[in-house]
């Protein structure tokens, strides 16, 4: 069920005569960066064209009247802590009765009149992007449907305004939707996400007329859109150029249940929820491990070790897999800098050494080590650049080479 929050715009323009058909001027859009430069590619010529051919279309459609670029259109990058969408993080801007005050007839006979005189109705668009956790601060929000919100796997919260001012400066719509974008979950995409692009040039064209949308159509009221996305990759030296123009695996995961066809025949795949089982030292319930585990457990001065471990199985060849690692749950994470392991969401501190197994059935078939907040110099990302997996194209986002050198949280 689409939620509808605040009843927040005008009134928008109806029966629009053929005299005002000189069209709307598209003045400028001014966007706000919280982190990042995801709203950059405003400044991308072939997205500014898409944005004004968008914004004609539904014009158009909802208006009934065109709206063309001015030819001193402008897109303009401000400071965050100058934001005049600050106001609206409070939704300051929800003075439904001011709104009001212009009445149909009235935008009518402004808009007549700007025909007449030559004059023009002017557009513009602010965009911004806000902290996430300003989705709080909406007032008529219960607070389940927030909590169901940052749940998700969320990159942004997107801010859009629209207003169109008359030649007289009367304004006759002013009206926001905010967006939160969430991560799509479905495909699965090797790579790192970008930490300052979060989403594709095309997901972002989807964005703004997602936006727009809203924006122009009288009758929608939603002030808040959810969207999925997939996260934009960097692209690097060390996993795009192996897997480029490669043939894809398409898969399906339902219930822990991974289902692919390899070969010509479906294979099966079930994986479990990390579990844990701690490890006692002393007493009569002492676990079982090797005497060179314990003495790296007490090299190390961890009080309190457990098992993390991860079944997998391999159903069609009766295969069981275990991913076993020692760790202890670091107390003070922010205070020592332990990195959060991103599955499970806990700050660990593995043990060191090669004191990690991978085994299938009863058989060890690796032993590993695992070091933390670990720059492999040999592998680098480029930050000037996207991958696309749906083509398997590099797009070039900035001209100057960015390098950046892999760092690993494990």
């Amino acid at each position: 069920m689409k939620k509808k929050i605040l009843h927040l715009f005008l009134i928008l323009i109806t029966g629009i005569s053929s005299q005002a058909q000189s069209g709307i001027i598209f003045k400028s859009v001014d966007y706000f960066n919280y982190s990042g430069r995801t709203l950059n590619y405003l400044e991308f010529p072939e997205i500014s064209q898409q944005l004004t051919k968008t914004l004609d279309s539904l014009s158009r459609k909802f208006l009934q009247i065109p709206i063309t670029a001015s030819p001193d259109f402008k897109v303009n990058k401000r400071l965050y802590q100058d934001n005049s969408l600050s106001e609206h993080v409070n939704l300051a801007i929800g003075n439904y009765a001011t709104n009001e005050k212009i009445k149909a007839a009235e935008k009518q006979q402004l808009l007549n009149s700007n025909a007449s005189q030559n004059a023009k109705t002017e557009f513009s668009l602010e965009i911004a992007e806000l902290p996430l956790n300003s989705i709080r601060q909406f007032p008529e929000l219960d607070s389940l449907f927030i909590q169901q919100l940052l749940q998700k796997q969320n990159l942004a919260l997107i801010q859009m305004i629209a207003k169109l001012k008359a030649a007289t400066g009367e304004l006759l719509i002013d009206k926001q939707v905010c967006m939160v974008l969430s991560k799509n979950k479905q495909p699965v995409i090797l790579g790192f996400n970008h930490p300052e692009y979060l989403i594709t040039p095309k997901s972002f064209g989807k964005l703004l007329e997602a936006g727009l949308s809203v924006l122009l159509d009288k009758n929608n009221e939603t002030e808040i859109l959810q969207m999925n996305s997939i996260p934009a990759i960097v692209n690097d030296n060390f996993i795009q150029p192996f897997i480029q123009h490669q043939p894809r695996l398409n898969f399906s995961n339902q219930k822990g249940i991974i289902q692919y066809l390899w070969k010509g025949a479906v294979q099966y795949l079930r994986y479990q929820e990390p579990l844990y089982e701690n490890i006692v030292l002393r007493g009569k319930k002492t676990t079982a491990i090797p005497k060179s585990l314990i003495a790296q457990i007490n090299a190390d001065n961890i009080w309190e070790p457990l098992f993390l471990r991860e079944e997998s199985r391999d159903i069609l060849a009766d295969k069981n897999y275990l991913l076993q690692c020692v760790v202890n749950v670091e107390r003070d994470p922010y205070g020592k800098g332990t990195p959060f392991n991103k599955k499970t969401g806990l700050p660990f501190n593995f043990l060191s050494g090669i004191s990690h197994v991978f085994l299938q059935d009863n058989d060890t078939i690796a032993q590993f080590k695992i070091k933390a907040n670990f720059l492999d110099g040999k592998k680098k990302t480029y930050l000037n650049q996207l991958y696309i997996a749906a083509d398997s194209s590099i797009v070039t986002l900035e001209k100057t080479v960015r390098e950046n050198v892999q760092h690993y949280d494990f």
